[in-house]
């Protein structure tokens, strides 16, 4: 990339336009993206000029929407107009819906008449549903067509389409009846019907299901594209494998963050300001910073028993990390079955009946590592026994409670990343100093 940005660089300055041009053609647009990134915003904006349209639109989808209106600000109307009527329905709606109104109605009013009123239809959907990720760019065809009739139709419609792998077939009222493949339709005979060949009731959802479901449902029957159509079953559009796994990316960024209690990130992490990071986290860090108070609160609490029994003190950061360290695992392992769909609310019971045997288990090996350490370098029995079990009735509940949570987080219908490894962490913490200084009291004063 470095040997290819100093012959750019070079081709730019002597003004040889033909040959820049010729060169940035045989590279795909993330690559053409990836090396404009390194260059100066001029020189940006230079080869922008230059590219021809449908490559440069191309090129355009391919950067972050901070990127995306600084370049559509800089460049003259006629260019933005041209740009904007190439984008893929889908990608002018992602852009459009990030920018602020008043720049959003400028760029409509610019836009060619077609293209700008099926711009406005997709802006409907909100942005996180089937109805905000789909393109309208797709072939649909009525099933008395013949198959040669529909070859006919696709010849003609191929460079303006998204996909050309799956052909839905409508009936008068262009509700969906089916789909037929490239394959079907190579392979049958010219004069078949395609009501003949297609397959019947194929795949779909609602304009308005969550884009997360989405990703499921295309990951569950392991299909390239998925129609989406309205409460009647008319077809609005399809979403393409491509922006599912954009969709299955961030939700996995945004879960990745709730559960390590970060806030959410407004653009990418070396644009973000400082202030900006800790505004996003500052919320879950007071709210375990209060829980850490209360831990204190209790160690204060029995602080005569501490003094009395010094060695005690040494075990606290051992079960509060055991403790917390299962319940996070816990944590993860239901999230993580939660967003395959194999444990539902029905399950609670059982999952819950399956964490704390886990706990248990857990709880039984980290005591047996407690008791021999006290037992060895404290040289007291009793206070192996303590630790002992303690590890095993907090590392119980840990898991238990790391299997009750996301289960009635995702039954009031948020989502259970919510649930924080360092939130589990916190509240383990208080348990684990209950606990252990209740048996305390019962087994060694």
């Amino acid at each position: 990339m470095r040997i290819l940005k100093q012959e750019i660089e070079v081709l730019l300055k002597n003004k040889q336009i033909k040959k820049l041009q010729e060169t940035l053609e045989t590279f795909e647009s993330v690559e053409i993206a990836e090396l404009l990134r390194s260059m100066t915003f001029s020189q940006k904006l230079s080869i922008f000029s230059i590219l021809e349209i449908d490559l440069l639109a191309r090129v355009f989808e391919e950067f972050e929407s901070d990127e995306q209106i600084q370049i559509i600000e800089s460049i003259d109307k006629a260019r933005k107009a041209e740009l904007l009527d190439e984008l893929h329905p889908d990608d002018r709606v992602d852009f459009l819906q990030e920018i602020p109104i008043d720049l959003k109605e400028q760029l409509l009013s610019i836009m060619a008449q077609k293209e700008a009123r099926e711009t406005r239809e997709l802006l409907i959907y909100p942005e996180q549903t089937a109805g905000g990720l789909m393109t309208t760019k797709f072939i649909k065809v009525r099933k008395d067509l013949t198959v040669r009739q529909v070859v006919n139709k696709i010849k003609k419609a191929a460079k303006d389409v998204e996909t050309l792998s799956h052909i839905y077939v409508v009936d008068e009222n262009d509700v969906l009846v089916g789909l037929v493949t490239l394959q079907d339709l190579v392979l049958s005979n010219m004069r078949k019907k395609v009501k003949s060949i297609m397959q019947q009731h194929p795949v779909s959802v609602y304009t308005l299901l969550d884009q997360e479901t989405v990703a499921h449902e295309v990951a569950k029957y392991d299909i390239n594209t998925l129609p989406v159509v309205d409460e009647r079953g008319i077809i609005k559009g399809i979403i393409t494998v491509d922006d599912v796994i954009d969709v299955i990316n961030e939700e996995t960024t945004e879960d990745m963050l709730k559960f390590g209690a970060a806030g959410e990130l407004s653009s990418s992490y070396l644009k973000q300001n400082p202030f900006l990071l800790a505004r996003a986290r500052i919320l879950w860090l007071a709210i375990l910073a209060l829980v850490g108070i209360v831990s204190g609160f209790i160690i204060s609490k029995n602080s005569l028993i501490l003094s009395q029994v010094i060695a005690l003190a040494v075990f606290i950061p051992l079960l509060n990390g055991s403790a917390g360290n299962a319940g996070t695992q816990a944590v993860a392992v239901m999230i993580q079955a939660l967003a395959h769909g194999e444990v539902k609310f029905k399950d609670f019971w059982k999952s819950v009946h399956k964490e704390f045997l886990t706990g248990i288990i857990l709880g039984f090996i980290l005591g047996m590592l407690g008791l021999a350490r006290a037992v060895l370098f404290q040289k007291s029995s009793l206070i192996g026994i303590t630790v002992g079990l303690t590890l095993i009735i907090n590392t119980a509940i840990a898991t238990s409670l790391g299997a009750v949570l996301p289960l009635v987080v995702k039954r009031m219908n948020f989502d259970p990343a919510v649930i924080s490894g360092p939130l589990i962490t916190s509240i383990m913490d208080v348990t684990s100093l209950l606990i252990y200084f209740a048996l305390v009291k019962v087994i060694i004063l």
